[in-house]
């Protein structure tokens, strides 16, 4: 298969291309960082439509990563000077990009969006991914992206371009499993994972999304308990890591929202490698999660 990447330096894709070339498939990387990938590497902005065509040509399906590079910038209303910088690299970027694969024929776009795009606020509940968006979004990158979201849902129903969103927690960094991880944290190998699982999956419609995360084993009627009480709860799901955690000075703070990775799981295949239990692994527990019928 012919892949394009782009934001190619960024943190999943340092993953992802080498395991696109692994797999034997043909790969360009984009980015406007320079790259040494054993590949054919492009130093372009994905701005720049014309220098982004010849690229696209001949390309089976495009992972669209490229957004803005400094996520230390503020987001909020606050500060208006920060507006042009996320929603130029993360929401018009996706847009010079869509036009581009219009041009090039291109068939596919697996796009790497967020949780951010949920209307959390609107309090506890389960988040799966018909869960609300956020209109009016909380920030400028949650605008950028949910923006983003919507280019990809209209060039699939006018265009035929099958767009894949996909939407991960944070990965930041290279955490190592945490308690976070029973929350909104995962690490790059799982996000590039289910990048791979995307590669030969047809989304319904030609648009589909589907939330990328560590996993939990917890379901909706443990809402309550996840944020009052969630190391009772943690204790009936892992019995005997609640001592463990505490001998290693550790807590879980607990959350309001469940999210869900049901859907990767039964349609990609998508089972995350780096989880909680890999962290009570590291403290020595030896037991199985309890799972709900």
């Amino acid at each position: 298969m012919r892949i394009l990447v782009t934001g190619a330096a960024g943190n999943s894709n340092q993953v992802l291309v080498p395991l696109l070339i692994q797999a034997g498939h043909e790969v360009t990387a984009l980015d406007i960082a320079p790259l040494d990938y054993p590949c054919r590497c492009v130093r372009t902005s994905v701005l720049d439509p014309l220098a982004l065509l010849p690229y696209a040509q001949d390309v089976n399906l495009i992972v669209h990563t490229a957004g803005c590079p400094d996520h230390s910038l503020p987001r909020g209303p606050k500060n208006p000077e920060a507006y042009d910088a996320w929603f130029q690299l993360s929401g018009l970027a996706t847009h010079a990009l869509y036009r581009v694969a219009l041009q090039a024929d291109v068939q596919k776009i697996i796009f790497v969006s967020t949780q951010s795009v949920y209307a959390t606020d609107r309090g506890p509940g389960v988040i799966d991914e018909a869960y609300p968006m956020a209109r009016p979004a909380h920030n400028y990158y949650c605008l950028s992206k949910v923006f983003s979201e919507d280019i990809g849902r209209y060039y699939a129903a006018h265009h035929g371009i099958q767009s894949i969103m996909l939407r991960p927690g944070n990965f930041t960094g290279l955490p190592e499993p945490s308690p976070e991880f029973l929350g909104n944290r995962l690490r790059r190998e799982d996000v590039a994972q289910a990048e791979m699982l995307c590669l030969d999956y047809a989304p319904e419609d030609g648009f589909e999304a589907f939330n990328v995360l560590a996993g939990n084993p917890f379901c909706p009627k443990d809402l309550d308990d996840m944020s009052a009480r969630p190391m009772e709860l943690v204790q009936r799901y892992y019995p005997g890591a609640g001592e463990l955690m505490a001998a290693n000075g550790d807590t879980w703070q607990g959350t309001n929202r469940l999210g869900t990775i049901a859907r990767a799981q039964r349609k990609l295949g998508y089972h995350p490698r780096f989880t909680f239990e890999r962290y009570l692994e590291r403290l020595g527990w030896q037991g199985a999660p309890v799972r709900n019928p």
